[in-house]
């Protein structure tokens, strides 16, 4: 399968102060499994070590702290799936390079 080819897609709600947000993740097949349980582990990893441990007041400090956990979870977090690496440095590492001008 090459890059943009097949894509999952996948929706949860998050409460927040006053309601809910929904929250969408689209993850690219390519180098990954052909179903949706690469999304589902996503969602899952993101609601017990984030969404469940936090309260959000409104929508800007969801996003705030929705957009942190990415980074986290994609330039920090080594995991042991991608041989304790982290999926940046994976699936890319280009974005890892120090900026050049």
């Amino acid at each position: 399968m090459i890059p943009n080819q097949a894509w999952s897609i996948d929706i949860t709600y998050i409460p927040i102060r006053r309601g809910f947000l929904y929250l969408t993740a689209i993850i690219d097949w390519h180098s990954r499994w052909a179903d949706n349980i690469m999304i589902e582990r996503w969602f899952r990893s993101f609601k017990y070590e984030e969404a469940y441990l936090t309260q959000y007041k409104n929508i800007k400090d969801a996003r705030t702290a929705i957009g942190q956990y990415i980074r986290t979870y994609n330039f920090e977090r080594r995991h042991s799936a991608l041989d304790y690496k982290t999926p940046a440095e994976c699936y890319y590492p280009a974005m890892l390079l120090p900026y050049v001008a």
